[in-house]
């Protein structure tokens, strides 16, 4: 949000990550549209109460009104809690961080 790093040379470390749909909504639990890095501060600051508008017109920003809306319509869908997909899906994620750097 801030458009800082939080560490030395830039580095990740202290990034967190925020959940715009929160983590019991299971169809976007680890969606990339629903999840953002935040440094500590943002996360505290937008991440809950009154500023949580701005939020919402970040994410609308990013994702244009109909992503959004396609978002908000994946992360009130149903979907039934399955641990073994997730860390399929964490792994993937990561093998795929993992290239990056």
């Amino acid at each position: 949000m801030c458009h800082k790093y939080c560490g030395e040379n830039n580095s990740l470390y202290k990034l967190e990550n925020s959940h715009y749909w929160g983590r019991g909504h299971e169809n976007t639990r680890f969606d990339d549209r629903n999840c953002h890095s935040f440094c500590f501060t943002c996360h505290n600051k937008y991440g809950h109460g009154e500023k949580r508008i701005e939020y919402k017109e970040w994410l609308i920003k990013r994702l244009g009104q109909d992503g959004y809306d396609r978002l908000q319509i994946d992360a009130n869908a149903y979907k039934k809690r399955d641990d073994a997909m997730d860390l399929i899906i964490i792994k993937e994620k990561l093998r795929k961080l993992e290239e990056e750097c």
